[in-house]
């Protein structure tokens, strides 16, 4: 492991520490499959060992590592069923988050939606970097989910995102212009939620959902793991 972590501030160092190893593995500077030493972590972020253990076990419960009795932490190193899995549960849970944010709180998200296409907007006008374009793009389902006041469809959504966001970091053919025509889906979700018509709101992201996984999982197949391919 030779990567540069940041060091931590004092306050929540476990959850900076898991926040901080979180992206690494985001951005391919802690490969896939590779194995992690909770003494050279700990070095580099300049805390104890303890926070880098209390963040080994959140990231476990979120599917990015496996800790394993003695033979110590790895990032996951995900394949094509384990892509298929998590887009199947996704498309089953998803579209019933909208319909609760149309039943509970329609107003509320789609203010909040809109301005997510908005800052996406900026984000992209600005240039900014893959990595933060699909982490905004994200935003949307993360609002949709976080709206949708159903506590079992928000963890959910916890466990799925770090697979999910690890398909599209880790995926070598996903250009801007692949954002870019998520960011057109969103915006015709939301016409739709506006409108009223829930069920074709939910139609349309079922589609952009099943359009996503067979692009992530075509990756996959190919072998095209990106930054984090160790093999």
């Amino acid at each position: 492991m030779n990567t540069n972590l940041p060091s931590v501030k004092r306050e929540n160092c476990s959850q900076q520490a898991r926040d901080i190893i979180e992206m690494a593995i985001m951005r391919g500077e802690l490969k896939l499959g590779e194995k992690l030493v909770e003494e050279k972590i700990a070095q580099q972020l300049n805390i104890s060992r303890v926070p880098v253990r209390e963040a080994f076990r959140t990231l476990e419960k979120y599917g990015l590592v496996v800790i394993k009795p003695n033979n110590g932490v790895w990032v996951i190193s995900p394949d094509v069923n384990d892509m298929e899995e998590v887009y199947d549960i996704r498309a089953l849970n998803q579209p019933y988050a909208l319909e609760l944010c149309f039943r509970n709180s329609p107003e509320k998200t789609v203010r909040e939606l809109e301005l997510q296409i908005a800052d996406f907007k900026k984000l992209l006008d600005h240039h900014g970097d893959i990595y933060d374009l699909i982490n905004q793009d994200f935003k949307f389902d993360e609002i949709v989910f976080s709206n949708c006041g159903n506590k079992k469809l928000i963890e959910i959504w916890a466990i799925l995102v770090p697979l999910l966001k690890i398909g599209f970091f880790y995926n070598p053919y996903f250009k801007e212009v692949d954002s870019v025509e998520n960011n057109r889906s969103h915006e015709d979700i939301i016409l739709a939620f506006q409108k009223g018509q829930i069920e074709e709101a939910k139609k349309l992201l079922i589609d952009h959902i099943m359009q996503s996984k067979q692009l992530i999982c075509e990756s996959f197949r190919k072998g095209g793991k990106g930054k984090g391919d160790n093999k």
